[in-house]
Formats: structure tokens, sequence, C-alpha cells
């Protein structure tokens, strides 16, 4: 399970505000649940 955390927490992705950051920033205190959407059309 740490494999995938070191190696998706260096993706960067926008936020909401459209501020690039890093995915991992978002489990450092605490756990956290990554959902991707993908929309079509």
């Amino acid at each position: 399970m740490r494999d995938y955390a070191k190696h998706l927490g260096a993706i960067r992705l926008s936020d909401s505000e459209g501020r690039c950051a890093n995915i991992g920033s978002a489990w450092l205190d605490q756990p956290a649940l990554l959902v991707f959407i993908r929309h079509f059309g």
C-alpha cells in the first residue's frame, strides 16, 4: 500500500481554484479518499 502512496503522492493536479497541488498533500495528516470523475461530452 505504501508503494502506491509514494508514487501517487508526487502527481500534480489542479485543485478546485486552478492552482497546482501534489495529491500526496491530501493524506499528509490523515487518510484520504481520492475520487476521479471523467466527464464525457
